[in-house]
């Protein structure tokens, strides 16, 4: 599902009526609207083009084509549909309609985060796409169970903190530089343990899982990986009675939290099966900048 920005209000009536194409749109939701596939449909019917889909659901790409008829495809679409016209059945695919690439490469467009707060609007197209992949207003989903608040980096920080009070075992308070003692259960072959950060907010998810060499252990920070966005480093260690072993290393940003079923590849730190003895798995944590425990 994908977001119709404001800025394509009335385009699609401007391009059909520059092509003087005779379909009248009868169905199309009102821009601004979250459009499903369902709606794409209708407006595929109601103008008879593949083109219109594809810009209603936010997937053109540049190259269009024209049947004998006038009618429009994108290059993606004519290849779907073995370069056969889906409202005349003619041949399409040979000729290039470039007055309708201009058009919508010409348009400015809102960006998909839009409803979480996003106010950037850009060209369509590469763009488009690059500022996209930068956007701090990317969608960050909550960790808690059966929690389904899904928002912006910031907003779901404000959200955590009014939605989620501390609870002894799960969720903690947290400043940083100050290391804090936990436990994971050692019967529990997976388990989550959230931290929030006093001042800022941000939330850190401390996840573990049982493998046949032990057990290990991540450290997560709810949030996009782009610029703008904090980075974290973190101390984390196993203690025991006369023993510690300590592991430094950098905080993944993830925008969803999503369960361990398998040993990760990388950013972790196992706790050997011959420490782990009792119910109990006695851990610490401190929590840095970037590069504040990365060589611990």
């Amino acid at each position: 599902m994908r977001y119709v920005p404001k800025s394509l209000k009335g385009l699609v009536p401007m391009l059909l009526n520059r092509l003087m194409l005779a379909q009248t749109p009868t169905s199309v939701p009102p821009m601004g609207h979250l459009f499903t596939s369902s709606t794409a449909s209708s407006a595929r019917a109601a103008f008879g083009h593949p083109l219109v889909e594809d810009i209603v659901k936010f997937d053109f790409k540049y190259e269009s084509t024209l049947c004998n008829n006038g009618h429009l495809a994108c290059f993606v679409c004519c290849i779907k549909l073995k370069k056969r016209c889906s409202f005349c059945k003619l041949p399409i695919g040979d000729v290039r309609c470039r007055a309708m690439e201009k058009v919508i490469k010409a348009g400015l467009v809102s960006c998909s985060n839009a409803m979480y707060g996003c106010k950037e609007s850009t060209a369509y197209g590469n763009k488009l796409l690059s500022h996209e992949r930068v956007c701090v207003f990317a969608p960050c989903s909550c960790p808690v169970k059966d929690c389904n608040y899904i928002g912006s980096y910031k907003d779901l920080n404000s959200h955590f903190r009014g939605a989620h009070k501390r609870s002894p075992g799960y969720i903690f308070g947290l400043e940083l530089r100050r290391s804090i003692i936990f436990c994971l259960e050692q019967d529990v072959s997976d388990q989550m343990i959230i931290f929030q950060e006093e001042k800022e907010g941000d939330v850190i998810v401390v996840e573990s899982f049982t493998g046949s060499e032990g057990v290990y252990v991540t450290v997560s920070h709810i949030a996009p990986t782009v610029p703008g966005v904090r980075k974290f480093s973190s101390s984390l260690a196993r203690i025991q009675e006369h023993s510690t072993l300590r592991l430094g290393l950098r905080v993944k940003n993830i925008q969803k939290w999503r369960k361990l079923e398998e040993q990760p590849e990388d950013d972790f730190l196992l706790i050997p099966s011959y420490m782990l003895s009792g119910v109990h798995i006695k851990m610490e944590i401190s929590i840095g900048n970037e590069d504040a425990y990365v060589h611990v």
